[in-house]
């Protein structure tokens, strides 16, 4: 309540779904109408990210193409509730959507299903958010948002270059080639296959929390520069050592910093940027 106040934020609802662990907050600011999606806070949340195959479901934000079952599954369970709740809002509003992580997948997906409603969506800003739909999902999801989506993304984070694209998948698998197998399955080697694509215009943060603009055009060839050089790394931690135990141990030490990246731990990641 007291940061409510702070930044006039009123008529704060909070959509909560236990059995998903999910969690939504819709609020007003000025003539502006705030939708916020929780990002992942619990086991239970990993799970869903990890079951990242792609299924169709009959709710309005798949457009009727394939997307991250998980994820859709964890939006269907209050996808109409929702939908009510903002409908009876943007009367005239202009409406934001936000989120990290999770809840940037989630806001991407509930962006697309509210224009395919008829609900117009204004601005959508995502940290670290994983790629959610394939790539007629995506087709279609952009010319409904017309470039309305924003994606800030570090350059060293994990989460927000899975699951991986498919025309990144050469890159991905020169990973493969280095590391002990159970690594390259925990980071998305297993059922990588699939045709993922990127919605939005990405922003690139830096180490130094600087602040590079791309084209939509650039996010394959930004996605294969990530794992070419998350593939450098590991073999410079690979051949840091003749002793396979710290080999493993660097390795294993490489990809955590890549998750901590993630983590909302630094003092000038995504918060700093936004």
């Amino acid at each position: 309540e007291e940061l409510a106040k702070q930044w006039n934020i009123r008529n704060i609802d909070i959509i909560e779904n236990a059995e998903h662990d999910l969690k939504i907050l819709i609020a007003d600011y000025q003539d502006t109408v705030l939708v916020t999606f929780r990002h992942t806070d619990s086991n239970k949340n990993w799970l869903y990210n990890a079951d990242y195959g792609q299924w169709g479901v009959e709710d309005s934000f798949s457009l009727g193409e394939k997307t991250h079952h998980g994820l859709s599954r964890v939006l269907s369970a209050e996808w109409d509730t929702l939908l009510e709740k903002v409908g009876d809002r943007t009367n005239g509003k202009k409406l934001w959507l936000f989120g990290h992580s999770l809840g940037g997948a989630l806001a991407q997906l509930s962006a697309a299903g509210f224009e395919n409603e008829g609900l117009h969506v204004d601005q959508v800003y995502l940290t670290g958010a994983p790629k959610v739909g394939s790539q007629k999902w995506v087709e279609k999801a952009s010319l409904l948002l017309e470039g309305r989506v924003h994606r800030l993304v570090y350059e060293k984070d994990l989460i927000a270059h899975l699951p991986v694209h498919n025309e990144a998948l050469n890159d991905f698998r020169s990973i493969s080639s280095i590391v002990p197998s159970f690594i390259a399955n925990t980071i998305g080697g297993v059922r990588s296959t699939m045709k993922f694509d990127t919605l939005g215009q990405q922003l690139s943060l830096d180490e130094q929390a600087n602040v590079v603009q791309w084209d939509e055009s650039d996010s394959v060839s930004l996605e294969k520069q990530y794992w070419q050089t998350l593939s450098s790394d590991l073999a410079d931690a690979k051949q840091s050592s003749w002793n396979p135990v710290t080999q493993v141990n660097r390795m294993v030490s490489v990809v955590s910093g890549n998750m901590e990246n993630h983590l909302l731990r630094s003092e000038d990641g995504y918060f700093c940027a936004m």
